[in-house]
């Protein structure tokens, strides 16, 4: 399963009221997707958010602890570190 896949399995056609735009979304692992999402700079600020779900084997799907995020960079840098998460997990 693809990573929009996975994402939208999971949270439908909801989207998060404080980060709606979604900036990309990928996988950290073969059954662990993200997407990055940020504010629409209301008040001239713009605020990230990266969100993981899993794929689970029996076809549900569960989401893992999200993060806030100042900058792009740093949003990139916690998906990042989940790779790493991951690969010392499998």
């Amino acid at each position: 399963m693809d990573a929009s896949r996975i994402i939208s399995q999971h949270y439908g056609n909801k989207h998060n009221e404080t980060t709606p735009v979604v900036v990309e979304t990928g996988m950290v692992a073969q059954n662990v997707a993200y997407e990055i999402s940020r504010s629409s700079g209301f008040a001239h600020t713009v605020d990230y958010w990266v969100a993981f779900v899993e794929a689970l084997p029996d076809g549900s799907t569960k989401a893992h602890h999200g993060r806030a995020c100042v900058s792009l960079p740093d949003a990139r840098m916690c998906v990042d570190d989940m790779v790493e998460m991951c690969k010392k997990t499998s």
